[in-house]
């Protein structure tokens, strides 16, 4: 046997081969990489100015570099569970585990909305559905108005009747035609 191994000479050349080939396309895109989030090493090199953010959006991954862009913001999340919060981004973590501070958990039904104060509030990552920057002349121009969240929350209540006696009709319906319905009432992901 020549070739170390079992295999023989060809296929040892052959893996041999394949590794080198593994490694440069590894190489090719870590190259890509860097040439694209190398702002901070091309604003620091001849004299540039980089900041802390130039320099920690090139070490981040590009999902975690955009949440850097909202810490400090006010911001809306919508969780797997259908809640809203409202409030400012302070921290988060590569497995986009948020914290939040002052929060509102926002109850919007019909064109009233109302609020829940939570304070300081962590959301885990795998919770989160959406996310985003609330821009206050958008939501002050928006045709809802803030009522006591206890009249939120009966508004709310009715809505909800009226959605599950809806479903009451529509699943079985949809379960005859070989659709499927099942499915946990409080995960709205």
């Amino acid at each position: 046997m020549s070739g170390g191994g079992g295999g023989g000479g060809s296929s040892h050349n052959y893996n041999q081969s394949q590794g080198r080939g593994y490694q440069q396309q590894q190489h090719n895109q870590y190259q890509r990489s860097n040439n694209n989030n190398n702002s901070f090493y091309n604003k620091s090199g001849a004299g540039g100015n980089a900041s802390a953010t130039d320099l920690a959006q090139a070490l981040l991954p590009p999902g975690s570099a955009a949440l850097l862009d909202l810490i400090d913001k006010r911001v809306l999340v919508l969780l797997r569970d259908g809640r809203l919060l409202v409030g400012i981004l302070r921290s988060y973590d590569h497995f986009a585990n948020l914290v939040f501070q002052d929060t509102v958990e926002r109850i919007a039904a019909g064109d009233v909305f109302g609020g829940i104060d939570r304070g300081v509030f962590v959301v885990r990552g795998e919770n989160v559905v959406m996310l985003g920057e609330v821009d206050g002349d958008v939501e002050d121009a928006l045709p809802m108005r803030e009522v006591p969240v206890e009249e939120a929350l009966a508004m709310q209540r009715v809505e909800l009747d009226i959605r599950r006696a809806k479903e009451a009709v529509e699943h079985p319906a949809l379960h005859r035609g070989g659709f499927c319905v099942d499915f946990d009432p409080n995960d709205m992901y």
